[in-house]
């Protein structure tokens, strides 16, 4: 009986969920060979039909070559290896600001590799995280963003480098001219109420003022939860310190936020050496050392 199915799997690894997670697909022979998701062509590992299933990946073949009239055998055993030999990123230098993204994405060699357990990592997640290779910046600095095999023995690496973006000074139109000292009363919770939301969809985001830019939890378009506050210039970190302290250019905090205030957060300078400890709260207990 002739068959009526065929069996594939995708290697669009890095742009479909398909590929990525080693479906295996089954299509009818009256149907395009394409992945329904991405619309690339199948990598062929089967078919079904009236004799039963095929089995789609082939664990290993036997071949028998007997040599006729002189009684010799000979046998071959074939293993296929769907082991990662080699990982490409879709870019090896990145060049982004604090708060942007970037998306890398990644082919895996041989045709077919599974790319099963593939592990993404930042050297330095206090300037730049990466999650299943969304790479977020967070502070200025240097960092190196890599892609491995489940076992370490292949990897593939992309260069960030994030810069604080150029701001302008009050009133001007080219950057430069001073910094502008923030009216009284100004602090990182009027900044951000003042500041321009980007909501990723999924509970985080950013917020981006003059004064620097806040990456983390979102709730109502607002810092509620964990997050990080980068100064671009310096400000004062809550109206609500009883010690008035500010924030300097490069310093940030990392710690949790409530409706744009401060609650608790670790200070630290541009050069990651921690100035001191900010506990607030949400019922106004005064900052202390």
């Amino acid at each position: 009986m002739s068959t009526t199915k065929r069996t594939g799997k995708c290697i669009n690894f890095g742009n479909c969920p398909k590929a990525d997670r080693n479906e295996m697909i089954e299509l009818d022979f009256t149907e395009d060979f394409v992945c329904p998701e991405c619309n690339s062509e199948l990598e062929e590992r089967g078919s079904t039909g009236g004799g039963g299933p095929k089995k789609g990946l082939i664990i290993g073949i036997i071949a028998a070559v007997v040599a006729l009239g002189g009684g010799l055998s000979t046998y071959f055993l074939l293993s296929s290896d769907t082991s990662v030999k080699e990982l490409t990123l879709s870019e090896s230098k990145v060049a982004l600001t604090v708060g942007d993204t970037r998306r890398l994405t990644y082919k895996v060699k041989p045709d077919g590799a599974s790319a099963k357990g593939l592990v993404w990592n930042s050297s330095n997640n206090a300037v730049a995280t990466v999650s299943e290779g969304t790479v977020t910046a967070i502070a200025a600095g240097e960092v190196r963003i890599s892609l491995s095999s489940p076992d370490g023995k292949v990897s593939a690496q992309c260069a960030v480098t994030v810069s604080q973006p150029e701001m302008l000074p009050p009133g001007g139109n080219e950057p430069g001219g001073g910094e502008e000292v923030p009216p009284e009363g100004y602090d990182i919770a009027a900044a951000l109420n003042a500041g321009h939301v980007t909501d990723n969809g999924n509970g985080t985001g950013t917020i981006s003022t003059p004064y620097g830019n806040y990456q983390g939890d979102l709730k109502d378009s607002k810092a509620n939860g964990n997050g990080t506050f980068q100064f671009f210039k310096s400000c004062r970190i809550s109206r609500r310190d009883d010690r008035q302290r500010e924030g300097a250019s490069g310093d940030y905090l990392i710690g949790q936020f409530e409706n744009n205030e401060v609650l608790q957060a670790k200070w630290y300078d541009r050069e990651k050496n921690q100035k001191g400890t900010i506990m607030i709260g949400s019922s106004g207990i005064p900052a202390k050392p």
